[in-house]
């Protein structure tokens, strides 16, 4: 007879039918980054700020519009991702001026395209949080429709690359400093996950729309302010908090204590 072997010792630390759970930053590994970029300040960079800023004053050529741009270093995961989780942290909402009552923003979160390179005076994926600006932001819309509140689309991945959009998401007046709102999951984010070949993954954010949270001075889409933090505050860098697929000896010692399991319930 067999002797009784604790299920635990059998099946390990491992559960059934998932895959290990990773969190990653944008401070996680060599290729994480964070910054914005302004219309108004189109040379300067805000890679060492405490947040990340995204605003749309409605039009395209409002001086104050900002768009984010995130990078997460994924070259560690070693399989790929079954579920995928994107987190931010609200630094700052209110409605601007003196106004500090918390405002209601839609935002859209773009995927810049694997393998997107330098060119016509544009960034690649592997831009520097240090350097990135307005005008050579990857994928940016510098001028024009669609650049106070949108990013170039498409499959291309020369000057600059385009990109696709992912997902739409709000941010609303319950979204108080140090909220964590969820920008994105499901397929979409899991799929553009899972394209990538270089280990490195960057996203775009726009801000889209807004409605009045209330607040006096009477607050105003342009002067009304969204901020999250950067990797470079204390705590709550932008996160992705991923499930992967097990890796082969976890599935093979699995995969056996299923099937001893089974034997000895025979016996």
């Amino acid at each position: 007879m067999l002797p009784k072997i604790p299920i635990f010792l059998i099946l390990g630390t491992f559960p059934l039918g998932a895959g290990a759970t990773t969190i990653i930053t944008t401070a996680t590994g060599t290729m994480g980054a964070d910054s914005y970029v302004q219309f108004g300040a189109a040379t300067s960079n805000f890679g060492t700020q405490t947040s990340v800023v995204t605003k749309y004053g409605g039009n395209d050529t409002g001086t104050t519009n900002r768009k984010i741009y995130l990078r997460f270093d994924v070259s560690s995961l070693g399989s790929a991702v079954t579920s995928a989780q994107l987190d931010l942290t609200v630094a700052l909402n209110n409605g601007g001026s003196t106004n500090t009552t918390p405002q209601n923003f839609t935002l859209a979160l773009y995927g810049l395209n694997d393998g997107s390179t330098a060119g016509g005076g544009f960034l690649g994926e592997d831009w520097d949080e240090t350097a990135i600006n307005w005008n050579n932001g990857p994928a940016n819309i510098v001028s024009g429709a669609g650049a106070g509140n949108a990013v170039r689309t498409g499959t291309g991945t020369a000057n600059g690359g385009e990109a696709a959009l992912l997902a739409v998401f709000n941010v609303t007046a319950t979204d108080t400093a140090g909220s964590v709102v969820l920008a994105s999951s499901g397929s979409s984010l899991v799929d553009f996950l899972n394209l990538d070949t270089d280990g490195q993954v960057t996203f775009i954010i726009t801000r889209t729309g807004w409605t009045s949270g209330g607040g006096t001075p009477t607050p105003t889409q342009g002067n009304s302010n969204l901020a999250f933090s950067s990797r470079e505050a204390a705590s709550g860098a932008p996160s992705l908090t991923l499930e992967l697929v097990p890796e082969p000896g976890s599935t093979l010692l699995l995969a056996a204590g299923a099937s001893l399991l089974a034997f000895r319930r025979r016996r």
